[in-house]
């Protein structure tokens, strides 16, 4: 992954509570995908603490074996 690709999602995940929130112009539109992206971020995380150290015993052995 590249510096750029880390500073855009470090940007996604600065600015979608703004925009979850937002009562603006155009807020009827950008609301849903704040939400989407706040969730994606929340599962990708949640994914990435606690099912891939649960699962890696398993592939280790795994691949150990054959």
């Amino acid at each position: 992954m590249s510096r750029i690709d880390d500073d855009d999602e470090a940007l996604m995940a600065c600015s979608s509570p703004a925009a979850a929130l937002s009562h603006g112009v155009g807020a009827e539109t950008a609301r849903p995908f704040a939400v989407v992206i706040i969730g994606g971020l929340i599962a990708d995380t949640l994914l990435t603490i606690f099912l891939v150290p649960l699962l890696y015993p398993y592939f280790e052995e795994k691949a150990a074996k054959g």
